[in-house]
């Protein structure tokens, strides 16, 4: 009975994070002081899927990345369609994309854009 009840305990504390985190999420568990062994079960609950964490990065079953987070509080996101193709992204700047076979230039544009940035935080 005492193993159930922490089963439960530690299933609505996950469920409660997993309503109300938002990016930048490793940020937000830090901040938070949540507990590191419970990451991998409220990543995998957020991205509804099983994942890997390694290094402020998140991987799906196919070693997709997912999310990836830098120290600067910088955010990446990322979905793949059944084929592991790059579908959508979505970034701490604001900026989302859909991808396609049409998004050629949206695409050179975005990494130019990245270089940019990057370059004007140097």
């Amino acid at each position: 009975m005492i193993k159930e009840k922490e089963i439960n305990s530690k299933q609505i504390y996950i469920n409660g994070i997993v309503n109300i985190i938002r990016p930048p999420y490793f940020n937000f568990l830090r901040v938070n002081e949540v507990p590191i062994e419970l990451c991998n079960d409220i990543f995998s609950k957020l991205f509804k899927q099983k994942v890997i964490i390694d290094n402020n990065r998140i991987f799906d079953s196919n070693n997709n990345q997912i999310y990836s987070e830098y120290s600067d509080g910088n955010w990446f996101k990322f979905e793949y369609d059944s084929n592991n193709n790059l579908i959508y992204s979505e970034n701490s700047y604001g900026e989302i994309i859909e991808y396609g076979p049409n998004n050629l230039e949206n695409m050179i544009q975005i990494i130019i854009s990245y270089s940019m940035k990057i370059q004007m935080v140097k």
